[in-house]
């Protein structure tokens, strides 16, 4: 009975360790990313062709949905990054296209002209080829790309779910190669706040510093802010979830931030009477009519900052049909009223005309709170809002700007790359391109490149010593494998070095924790171009 005694309070205890641990960890002293900290690069085109077995859909022309950042072209090391971007946006819109990076110009003149072009790497497929539940709908198409490896993981909504949110959204293509008919899917990802609408849009992934206090899930999936707003959520939304447990049984998500009706921290979806959190010219301060959704979200590592990119209406609402004619605003049309909107012409639907491009900015450690159980989802509110207008970014007025489109950050680089859709040409979108200039990044990682099982690690709590054992079983390079530890807010603890057993394809060497407070650490092992991450447990 002593011993069962014992190591029941022994329980006790590493739980309210592991408590402590993490409640300290949620709240992270990271720099939150200011504007000023965002270094403007320049901008590059997408490249414009013609299929006419398909007319628009095999193009970009339109386009104005999913962009995800891929560290080698095509998934082959040897080459150098590439963008995938979602094609022609509208009814049984699922292609997806792979453009190469040039290096972005500013056009101080204004003129597109002035921009180089990306090469097209592969031109738009179906990413749905092969899926056994492939969507389609009459708008929308895809929302959401991430890459993993030889793996690209996407999403696929209906931007006027007038009949329901389809509960299957997120699939898995099987390689990088468009043209091969190796997706599967759709699966489904639960969440806790009443809807797939929540979830079928835009995906980021979460760096690794910030996983164990994020649900220990890799990456976000989201969606917010189109028609019908009681599907969805009330302005940006997050959830975490990990898109290698995508499959026949349903993958988990951590809620972490989303609005309601019964708690619209953000403002009225129409503009009206509520709470609002930015000042009275800030109305409407999230609604983005006639565009659906935040398209783009990314999370900087080495920061604890998650910045969302959008279209924002700032005019008046109103639900109606779109005119240029401004003397018709308000008059009856078809059983509704006319909309004073030159940018959504004969468009029925929501207006706040003028629009503006912008960037609302939310703090990693609400979203840990959340995560922890210390605050509702609802309760989370950006820390500030950076409107994309002249002269901020050329190409841009302030006024008609309803066309954003997904965004993507390359850790290597720290550059952001943001879609602005129908930006010229008969409709095709430039890529928009920053560099954060603000931390210490951790560092490069790209989630989910890294292999989980590269890494062992025992005793795991540990106290104060630790195993670590690196395998070769995810890669044929000899070199030595470089292990590096770092704190859960990203601090470099410790550097070594491990060279592998050829007679048994690993290496283990040994850590000592002595010196180390009790907390969270992360081990990152790096052979060539393999990584792997491991989460490990101090107590003391």
């Amino acid at each position: 009975m002593l011993v069962r005694t014992l190591t029941a309070a022994r329980r006790v205890v590493l739980f309210f360790i592991l408590a402590i641990i993490s409640q300290n960890a949620a709240q992270s002293s990271q720099p939150q990313v200011q504007f000023g900290d965002l270094r403007y690069c320049g901008a590059f085109k997408l490249p414009e062709y013609w299929e006419p077995v398909c007319d628009d859909q095999c193009t970009f022309h339109y386009a104005h949905g999913a962009v995800a950042f891929n560290p080698h072209q095509g998934g082959n090391n040897a080459n150098p990054p590439s963008l995938f971007v979602a094609c022609f946006t509208g009814q049984g819109a699922s292609n997806v296209g792979e453009v190469s990076i040039p290096e972005p110009v500013i056009s101080n003149t204004g003129n597109i002209n002035d921009l180089p072009t990306a090469t097209s790497l592969q031109r738009c497929a179906n990413a749905e080829a092969g899926a056994s539940a492939t969507l389609s709908f009459g708008e929308g198409g895809i929302s959401g790309i991430l890459i993993a490896g030889s793996k690209m993981y996407f999403t696929c909504y209906n931007s006027y779910p007038a009949g329901g949110c389809q509960s299957l959204s997120h699939f898995v293509k099987n390689s990088l190669d468009l043209s091969a008919a190796d997706a599967t899917g759709a699966f489904l990802v639960t969440n806790n706040a009443g809807g797939t609408c929540f979830i079928n849009g835009p995906m980021t992934w979460i760096p690794q510093e910030w996983q164990a206090a994020l649900g220990n899930m890799p990456a976000i999936t989201y969606n917010c802010c189109h028609s019908i707003i009681a599907s969805t959520s009330w302005g940006p939304a997050a959830f975490a979830f990990d898109p290698s447990a995508l499959g026949n049984t349903p993958a988990a998500s951590v809620a972490l931030q989303y609005y309601t009706s019964s708690h619209p921290a953000l403002g009225q979806w129409d503009g009206g009477s509520g709470p609002l959190v930015f000042e009275t010219a800030w109305n409407n301060s999230w609604n983005d009519a006639p565009v659906p959704g935040y398209r783009g979200l990314v999370i900087p590592d080495g920061t604890r900052s998650a910045l969302y990119f959008g279209a924002q209406g700032i005019g008046e609402y109103c639900y109606g049909e779109g005119t240029s004619d401004s003397s018709l605003h308000g008059q009856p049309y078809g059983g509704t009223i006319y909309c004073y909107d030159p940018a959504a012409v004969v468009s029925k639907g929501d207006h706040a005309y003028p629009y503006r491009f912008q960037i609302m900015a939310f703090d990693l450690n609400d979203w840990a709170s959340v995560a922890a159980g210390a605050k509702e989802p609802y309760e989370v509110t950006p820390y500030a809002v950076w409107p994309l207008a002249p002269p901020v970014i050329p190409f841009t007025n302030g006024i008609t700007d309803a066309g954003g489109g997904g965004a993507a950050y390359d850790p290597a680089t720290r550059r952001i790359y943001w879609e602005q859709a129908r930006a010229y040409g008969s409709g095709l979108p430039i890529i928009h391109v920053w560099e954060v200039t603000s931390a210490t990044a951790v560092a490069p990682w790209h989630a989910l490149e890294n292999q989980t099982d590269i890494i062992t690690a025992y005793p795991n709590p540990c106290n104060p010593g630790v195993k670590i054992t690196v395998h070769w079983q995810w890669t044929v390079d000899s070199r030595d494998a470089i292990i590096e530890i770092y704190s859960v807010r990203g601090a470099l603890v410790q550097k070594l070095r491990a060279a592998r057993n050829t007679a048994d394809q690993r290496a283990g060497i040994a850590w000592d924790a002595s010196s180390q407070p009790s907390g969270i650490y992360v081990i990152k092992a790096v052979i060539g171009n393999t990584r792997g991450s491991k989460t490990i447990v101090l107590t003391k």
